[in-house]
């Protein structure tokens, strides 16, 4: 197996833009109407704007650690510029603290007025763009309407988490089951209790201790069972 396909009703609204005004800063702006705070702001009529062809970045708060998915820009070209001031190449950086940074991708050949980059659902609270290349051609200057950061509003996918002991929870509804008709008796209760642990195999998204509980439950009374 290269990869899995993760199915979460967390997501059943879609893919949350978590960077939406959010506390933002940047190493440098061209005046205060061209701000960091203006490229996470939800508008393609504003920007966030500095000189230089290099060395320019600018960073998110999302308030606390989440699951993020996609990096959405909107240069020049979204904002109603020439595509020649589209960000050409950049740098995406992530961090818990915002100060110890992990290099998740290395841009380079950006043309797109809107580019997406795949973050690969990691855990981040600090986001940030290093400016590599501000142009397609050589010099000019960083232009960035919008930055979207894209996941889940949580920092944990509940299912990725609780899949090891799901699994053994199954096993442990299979043996005990087949166990219980050999026994040949019925017991009200002990059915009532194995249909709630086969209904948290369905759910699938269940605290850990809540499926430890319910299996642990299900083995003592399987155990007084087969005393009676």
């Amino acid at each position: 197996k290269e990869d899995y396909i993760v199915v979460s009703s967390q997501a059943k609204d879609g893919l949350k833009n978590l960077a939406l005004n959010k506390d933002s800063k940047a190493n440098a702006e061209v005046n205060k109407n061209e701000a960091a705070k203006f490229a996470f702001d939800g508008r393609l009529n504003s920007k966030w704007c500095t000189l230089g062809e290099s060395g320019n970045w600018i960073e998110v708060d999302l308030g606390k650690e989440n699951i993020i998915k996609e990096l959405r820009m909107s240069h020049a070209q979204a904002g109603g510029e020439t595509a020649s001031m589209n960000t050409s190449e950049y740098t995406i950086e992530i961090s818990q603290d915002g100060e110890n940074w992990v290099e998740l991708d290395d841009i380079k050949g950006n043309n797109k007025a809107v580019s997406r980059d795949d973050l690969n659902y990691e855990l981040a609270r600090y986001v940030r763009v290093k400016v590599n290349k501000s142009e397609q051609g050589s010099g000019g200057a960083t232009r960035i309407y919008e930055i979207e950061v894209l996941g889940i509003d949580s920092d944990k996918i509940l299912v990725l988490d609780n899949k090891e002991v799901l699994y053994q929870l199954n096993n442990t509804i299979n043996i005990i089951e087949k166990e219980y008709y050999k026994l040949g008796i019925q017991n009200n209760d002990f059915e009532t209790l194995l249909n709630k642990c086969k209904n948290i195999i369905d759910k699938v998204e269940v605290e850990i201790e809540d499926i430890v509980e319910a299996e642990n439950d299900l083995i003592s009374a399987f155990e007084i069972l087969k005393i009676q």
